[in-house]
């Protein structure tokens, strides 16, 4: 889990001792931009060695379905 909010805080500009992950979403985070999301994709991706589909990506909107998304291939966070 350390690494995946990492990637949110450097992606997101968060400060380090951020911790209200769970209101973290596209709809409240104000540089989540198209580019912000194509990043965290491949961040994600990359981290983790998954193929995020069309399916995964329309549903990673927030912090919380992010590792709904990642559990759902596999991944143990």
């Amino acid at each position: 889990m350390k690494r995946y909010k990492e990637i949110f805080i450097d992606i997101f500009q968060l400060n380090d001792n951020f911790d209200n992950w769970n209101v973290l979403s596209i709809d409240n985070v104000e540089n989540w931009d198209s580019l912000a999301q194509i990043t965290l994709i491949s961040d994600l991706e990359a981290e983790y060695d998954v193929v995020l589909e069309t399916e995964d990506i329309l549903k990673l909107n927030s912090f919380e379905s992010g590792i709904k998304v990642l559990k759902e291939k596999g991944v143990d966070l």
